[in-house]
Order: structure tokens, then C-alpha cells, then sequence
């Protein structure tokens, strides 16, 4: 009998265990409510072209540089293959609504 009901905890608990950890790892890309991608420079750019790449508008700067602490300046060049995290605020051009994915 305590085996059976030792076997059904510890089961209970690894399932409860990944179950937060799957949670935990959804929560990442979310920063102050505002969920966010991450993208790999393809070639070097300064943080106001990849404004106007993913919002359209370069006046979007400071959402990129609120998220990315290790960027200081909207002129700052940006080296090929640095990860940078965008957020995914009303004016992001590549959300599925605006591609076309969800009518």
C-alpha cells in the first residue's frame, strides 16, 4: 500500500513539475505584459532600421531599447548574428492578423 501511494505521489508530483516548468517557459517571451520574439541579425543594422523593418516607423525605437537593456543608443549598430528580442506591440508588422494567417 505504500509503495502504490508513494508510486501515485511521485508520479502526481513529476506531472504538477513539468506542468510548471512547460508554464514557466511560456511566461519568457512576456516583459511587462507585452509578448516579444527574438531574432538573429541577418547583416549589421542600427536599432532605428530595425524599427522601420518590424513596426514601419522609426518612432517605435525606444520599445526595442526598453526590452534590449544592452542596446544604449537608437544609433547604435547592431552586428550580424546578435540576438535581439522585438516586441510585439499594435504596430508589429509580422503578427498573423496582418499577414493574413487569421481573418
Amino acid at each position: 500500500m505504500k509503495k502504490r501511494l508513494l508510486k501515485l505521489t511521485l508520479g502526481a508530483s513529476l506531472l504538477m513539475g513539468s506542468t510548471l516548468l512547460n508554464a514557466r517557459k511560456m511566461d519568457s517571451n512576456i516583459v511587462h505584459g507585452i509578448p516579444w520574439v527574438e531574432t538573429r541579425l541577418s547583416y549589421a543594422m542600427t536599432v532605428t532600421e530595425l524599427a522601420q523593418k518590424y513596426y514601419g516607423n522609426i518612432a517605435e525605437v525606444n520599445e526595442i531599447m526598453k526590452l534590449n537593456k544592452n542596446i544604449s543608443k537608437p544609433s547604435m549598430l547592431l552586428q550580424k548574428d546578435m540576438i535581439v528580442s522585438i516586441p510585439m506591440i499594435h504596430s508589429f508588422t509580422e503578427q498573423p492578423e496582418r499577414l493574413g494567417w487569421i481573418r
